[in-house]
């Protein structure tokens, strides 16, 4: 995470993401999300809306490599650089639609070998699994993304309203608008502590379920 986020597990535990997604129905609706003062017992921490444009490339070997192992690896590059994200295929479904799943990032490159990337417990994973075979690319996703932080008592998320095209092949195959809520700090001894449970987004016209 960027903006100098926390982590979403106690130290030394293992990494997890925690995030809702919903394809937005209603541009109003989702305008009107991103850009709100307070959303339930949240309120925003002051700073501006931000844009960044992202471009995700999902890469595995010729094989498959990755994917049996149960991962999946994404390349982001940004105007920061390049980020490796290799994301477990097992995921763990929460209340209000929202999902856990193991993830570990780490500095990459977006042209030279896994083995040439600076060192990461996310290199190492896909080294593990993937050894020196080159990494093709799967699909492309391009996002303007627009996002902002949020904080309640307990917990701190951000959330992004993105525009997404789909690429594979160098054609456009999908098109869409996404809502995406990260949990980036909360208090674990709160019951049902999930985004969901105080931020009601499903007041709102959108579908759960994306990606």
């Amino acid at each position: 995470m960027t903006d100098e986020t926390e982590a979403t597990t106690p130290q030394g535990a293992h990494p997890v993401e925690v995030e809702l997604k919903y394809r937005v129905l209603d541009g109003g609706t989702s305008d009107r999300l991103i850009e709100a003062e307070r959303l339930g017992a949240f309120a925003a921490t002051g700073r501006a809306t931000r844009t960044t444009q992202l471009e995700d490339r999902y890469v595995d070997t010729i094989d498959g490599a990755l994917a049996k192992a149960g991962f999946a690896v994404r390349l982001r590059q940004s105007g920061a650089g390049t980020i490796v994200s290799v994301k477990s295929l097992t995921r763990t479904n929460g209340p209000g639609g929202s999902v856990r799943r193991d993830e570990l990032e780490g500095p990459a490159d977006r042209v030279a070998p896994a083995g040439d990337w600076p060192a990461s417990d996310a290199r190492a994973l896909v080294l593990e699994h993937a050894g020196d075979a080159p990494l093709v690319e799967l699909v492309t996703v391009r996002q303007l993304r627009r996002k902002r932080q949020l904080k309640s008592p307990d917990a701190r998320i951000e959330l992004s309203l993105d525009e997404v095209d789909v690429v594979a092949r160098g054609r456009v195959i999908d098109r869409f608008v996404a809502l995406e809520e990260f949990r980036l700090q909360f208090d674990e001894t709160v019951d049902d502590a999930t985004p969901s449970h105080h931020v009601h987004l499903v007041e709102a016209e959108l579908d759960p379920g994306v990606g």
